[in-house]
């Protein structure tokens, strides 16, 4: 029993102090790691989940549907241009809509004023669509944009919303409307950082409705600055419809330090054109069993290369902002209050 205990103590005791020294190690080589005030290139280790839901709230699907009266001319009428005397000459009255949906964020409420921060392409429609006859330049139909309605669920009087300014090629939009009724509103409060400053393997969270759903994904920085002159960067976050607007916030020196350094704008895609029955049909629409006789349209469709988002940057949106700062004081929004979180009862 003696030579038992002797052989066994000294091991027991051994592994005992290996255990203790491998737990040391890694809890104090993690902390310091971290802090070097960058953004973070790791997994987080920190619970961020109160944080992350905290500023979902602040997050919000939009849809926006454009409202068209169609017009369609005989090629025998030689029409080249549209006036309300031509308009009269139409064969065929018709009329359609189109829509879009995507992620707005709210960044302004102050006084009587709210604002939401989204991409252009979801809230921008043409005024116009002309398509011509094969080789000729005699208009075969027109369409004309007769309404538009942009519609947030979920905000004080929860109706339509104007767009108050908007950039084409930094595909930016602010809209928003005075508000009716008081009540809280959750404002995006968390600091503004600098797309600048992220690096090729940057890790990164975005929020958005891809699908109507609201989700959270993440992602790794590439091509970090790619356009010195925006600060934009690839992300390769799975994007699907809907994720457009959708926040970009990077960690700096861990959770719960998020950053907003942009929004998400859209995903690599390749195009082709198809031909269908027609828009928005559904297989109890057709028999399968059957050779189709009907009407033949051509349709452009897209197939999402998946993994390549394109962003556009925290500098650009406050630059977008800036420059517009006279025309959002003529619309009642001050440009110093924007992302702060203020309730205003009215």
């Amino acid at each position: 029993m003696k030579k038992i205990k002797t052989y066994m103590f000294p091991a027991f005791f051994l592994i005992i102090l290996f255990l203790n020294g491998c737990t040391r190690v890694i809890y104090d080589n993690e902390e310091p790691f971290l802090k070097d005030g960058k953004y973070d290139s790791e997994f987080p280790y920190r619970h961020g989940s109160k944080q992350l839901e905290e500023i979902l709230e602040s997050v919000k699907m939009i849809n926006s549907i454009a409202y068209y009266s169609g017009y369609n001319f005989a090629e025998s009428d030689r029409i080249t241009e549209i006036t309300d005397e031509t308009i009269k000459k139409a064969t065929h009255i018709f009329y359609f809509n189109e829509t879009a949906a995507g992620t707005a964020t709210i960044v302004y409420n102050y006084s009587d004023h709210l604002a939401l921060l989204t991409c252009e392409h979801i809230v921008t429609f043409p005024d116009t669509v002309i398509a011509y006859y094969h080789n000729s330049n005699r208009i075969r139909s027109v369409a004309v944009l007769r309404r538009q309605s942009n519609y947030v669920n979920g905000i004080p009087d929860g109706s339509d919303l104007e767009i108050i300014i908007s950039d084409t090629q930094q595909d930016l939009a602010l809209i928003g409307r005075k508000k009716e009724m008081g009540g809280y509103v959750p404002v995006f409060s968390y600091p503004l950082g600098e797309a600048k400053k992220l690096e090729w393997g940057s890790f990164v969270y975005i929020l958005g409705y891809p699908k109507g759903n609201k989700m959270i994904t993440r992602g790794i920085v590439s091509s970090p600055n790619r356009n010195k002159e925006d600060n934009s960067f690839l992300v390769d976050a799975l994007f699907n419809k809907g994720f457009s607007g959708g926040l970009i916030l990077a960690v700096k020196d861990g959770v719960p330090n998020f950053e907003l350094v942009g929004i998400a704008k859209s995903v690599s895609a390749d195009y082709d054109m198809v031909l269908t029955p027609f828009r928005n049909y559904s297989k109890s629409d057709l028999d399968t069993y059957l050779p189709y006789t009907g009407d033949v349209y051509a349709m452009e469709k897209s197939m999402i290369s998946y993994g390549i988002t394109n962003t556009t940057s925290m500098e650009s949106i406050q630059r977008f902002l800036t420059a517009n700062r006279f025309l959002l004081q003529d619309a009642g929004y001050e440009l110093n209050y924007f992302f702060k979180n203020i309730l205003i009862d009215n």
